[in-house]
C-alpha cells in the first residue's frame, strides 16, 4: 500500500472505529472486528520499510509499550509469594487457606482474562496513532471530515431515537440510555465526547476558509462553519449528557482561540485566562459533584450507583492494593468484593467513572507514573503547537483541544475505554506530531551528507 491508499485506510478505520465501537462492554463483535483490523493495520504499517517515526511521537509510544509490558508481566505468576504484601492479596491467600487449599502463586492481576482482553482494546488507538502518523498533512485533512461527518450523522440518528422512543429500533446496544439521544453510542455522555471534539475541528476548516483571497469563498465558509458548529452545539444541547453540558462552553471557547490564531496570528492573555478559568470551574465541579442532579441532591450522593460513592469505594481499593494494582481490567471483579451486600441493586458498577482512580486502582504506581508523563507530554506538545507556526500547526491545536476534552470529561466518566473514542483520542494525539520528512522514490538510501561534496567553479 502506498500513496493515497494509506489515507484511505486510515479514513475507512476512522469511520468503523466511530460507528461499531460505541459501548466498552457491549458490542462484542464489532469491538473483535476493530481489534483484529487494527492489529492487521500495524502489521501492514511495520512492514513498511519507508515508515519512519517522528520524533514527537515517542511519548505516546513509550506509555503504549509500557502499558503493554506491564500488562503482560501481570500475567505471570509471582514466585514466592511476591506481591502478597498488599491488604487485598493477603486476603485472598487467606481464603485459599481457610477451604484447605495451599495458595497458588498469584499473578499481579486478579483477574488475568480480563486483563488479556483489555489489552486487546488497545489495538484500535495504536493503529489509529500509527495510521494518522503516516500521512503528511496535506492527507490529514481529510479525517476531521470524516469525524465530522460522523458526528452530524449521529446527531441525526439520535434525534430520530428521540421520536422512536425508549425501545426505538434504531438503538443498536441493548445496554444504553433509553430516554436521551445516544446516536451511534450506548452512552450518552460518550457521544457528547464526540460532538465536543468536533468543535475544534470545525475551527480549523474556519479559520481555513478565513484566510481565502475570494471573498465570496471567506464569506460562504464563514456560513459554513457556524452553521456547523451551531448543529454540533445543538446536538450537545439536547443529548442530555450533565458533562456535555459543562465542557461545552470551554470546548467552544478553546475552538474560537484556534480559529484567532490561525487569522489574527496571536491570541490575547486574557482569553487565555479565561479559558483556564472555565476548565478550572469544570475539574471543580466534576471532582466535588460530579455534574449532575446528585450535585444538587444530598441523598443521591449515598446510593450505592453515584459517583461519589463510587470514587470513595475505588480510593479503598487502591489503598489495599498498592502499589501492583489489581491488574488491567479487574475494576468490574474486584469492586463487587467491596460492596455492601445489603444494598446491592439491579444495577453494577463496571467502571469507576474517574479514569484517573481507575488506572491508578488497576495498574498501582505505573499508572499514576503513566498517567503523569503522559500529562507532561501532552502539556509539552500544546505548548509547542500553540507557540509557533508551522505546516499542520491548526491541526496540532485542534489535537491539543480534543485531548483535553476527553482529559477533562474521563474525571467523571470512561469515555476512552470505548474504541470510537480511544480512536478520536489517538487521532488528537497524531495530529499534535508533525510528520516525519519522507524520501521521494529517486532520493538515495544514504544521507546526503555522507556524499562528497561537489563544487562549480566559474571561470
Amino acid at each position: 500500500m502506498r500513496g493515497r491508499y494509506w489515507t484511505l485506510a486510515a479514513a475507512l478505520y476512522l469511520g468503523a472505529c466511530l460507528l461499531l465501537g460505541g459501548a466498552s462492554a457491549a458490542g462484542v463483535a464489532a469491538n473483535a472486528f476493530l481489534q483484529l483490523a487494527g492489529l492487521g493495520l500495524i502489521l501492514a504499517l511495520l512492514w513498511q520499510r519507508n515508515f519512519a517515526l517522528p520524533d514527537g511521537a515517542r511519548g505516546p509510544l513509550w506509555i503504549g509499550g509500557a502499558l503493554l509490558i506491564f500488562g503482560l508481566l501481570s500475567l505471570v505468576p509471582l514466585p514466592g509469594g511476591l506481591g502478597s504484601g498488599s491488604l487485598l492479596r493477603g486476603q485472598v491467600i487467606e481464603a485459599f487457606r481457610l477451604i484447605g487449599i495451599e495458595p497458588p502463586a498469584l499473578s499481579a492481576s486478579l483477574a488475568p482474562s480480563w486483563t488479556l482482553i483489555s489489552l486487546l482494546h488497545l489495538l484500535p488507538a495504536a493503529a489509529m496513532f500509527l495510521l494518522v502518523l503516516r500521512l503528511p498533512n496535506e492527507e490529514r485533512r481529510l479525517l476531521p471530515t470524516v469525524l465530522m461527518a460522523i458526528a452530524g450523522a449521529s446527531v441525526v440518528l439520535g434525534a430520530f431515537q428521540l421520536m422512536g422512543g425508549p425501545f426505538s429500533p434504531l438503538r443498536f446496544y441493548e445496554v444504553t440510555n433509553r430516554t436521551s439521544p445516544v446516536g451511534f453510542f450506548s452512552n450518552a455522555n460518550h457521544e457528547a465526547t464526540l460532538l465536543l471534539c468536533a468543535l475544534p475541528l470545525t475551527a480549523v476548516i474556519a479559520g481555513r476558509m478565513a484566510t481565502r483571497r475570494s471573498r465570496s469563498k471567506r464569506s460562504g465558509g464563514a456560513i459554513i462553519s457556524v452553521s456547523i458548529a451551531v448543529f454540533i452545539l445543538a446536538g450537545i444541547a439536547i443529548s442530555g449528557s450533565s458533562a456535555g453540558y459543562g465542557l461545552a462552553l470551554p470546548a467552544a471557547v478553546a475552538s474560537f482561540l484556534i480559529y484567532r490564531r490561525t487569522v489574527a496570528g496571536r491570541v490575547a492573555t486574557g482569553w487565555w485566562a479565561a479559558l483556564a478559568a472555565l476548565a478550572l470551574v469544570f475539574a471543580f465541579a466534576g471532582l466535588s459533584g460530579p455534574l449532575g442532579k446528585e450535585a444538587f441532591e444530598a441523598d443521591v450522593t449515598s446510593q450505592p450507583s453515584s459517583r461519589r460513592v463510587l470514587a470513595s469505594t475505588t480510593t479503598e481499593i487502591i489503598k489495599d492494593s498498592f502499589p501492583l494494582g489489581t491488574g488491567l481490567g479487574t475494576f468490574s471483579t474486584v469492586y463487587r468484593r467491596y460492596e455492601d451486600p445489603s444494598r446491592v441493586t439491579r444495577q453494577f458498577a463496571n467502571h469507576a467513572h474517574n479514569d484517573y482512580l481507575e488506572a491508578v486502582m488497576e495498574l498501582g504506581v505505573a499508572g499514576l507514573l503513566l498517567i503523569l508523563v503522559f500529562l507532561f507530554w501532552w502539556g509539552r506538545r500544546a505548548y509547542h503547537a500553540w507557540t509557533r507556526d508551522f505546516e499542520g500547526a491548526a491541526l496540532a491545536r485542534a489535537g491539543s483541544v480534543m485531548i483535553g476534552i476527553v482529559l477533562a470529561h474521563s474525571i467523571v466518566d470512561y469515555p476512552i475505554r470505548t474504541a470510537a473514542i480511544a480512536a478520536v483520542f489517538a487521532l488528537g494525539c497524531a495530529l499534535m506530531v508533525p510528520p516525519a520528512p519522507r524520501r521521494g522514490p529517486a532520493e538515495s538510501a544514504e544521507d546526503d551528507s555522507s556524499q562528497p561534496l561537489r563544487h562549480i567553479e566559474a571561470v
